[in-house]
């Protein structure tokens, strides 16, 4: 974030205070908006055959093209992700635990949020 502050005269970051590593250095630029939360997919989204049946599949899982978030973390124990911020962020809002690692841009990071942040185990 550092950088842009430099360039910009006003920096909006899309998470809260508690899940980043307190600063005192944090210009006065920069500002917290909250996580950007989806409400809704745009499109329809048309449930795959066994989304209704119960029990749902068992442990083995099931690999589908694409389940927008919103429908899939109501009915997620826990959440296996890369670290960065389109996952983890939703994950966190509905509650679920999350077992992060990742290697690049900020998903090293992300894993190693700071106390506070929420349901996170290091």
């Amino acid at each position: 974030m550092d950088w842009s502050t430099r360039i910009a005269d006003r920096v909006l970051h899309s998470s809260v205070p508690e899940f980043e590593y307190p600063r005192r250095d944090l210009p006065a630029k920069a500002a917290f908006t909250g996580a950007m939360l989806s409400t809704g997919w745009v499109y329809e989204f048309v449930p795959p055959a066994w989304w209704t049946t119960s029990p749902r599949p068992g442990p083995q899982g099931v690999l589908e093209r694409f389940v927008p978030l919103t429908e899939l973390l109501p009915h997620t124990d826990v959440m296996v992700t890369i670290g960065g911020f389109g996952g983890p962020q939703p994950a966190l809002a509905h509650g679920v635990p999350l077992v992060a690692a990742g290697k690049t841009e900020d998903k090293m990071r992300s894993p190693r949020a700071p106390p506070g942040a929420g349901p996170v185990s290091r």
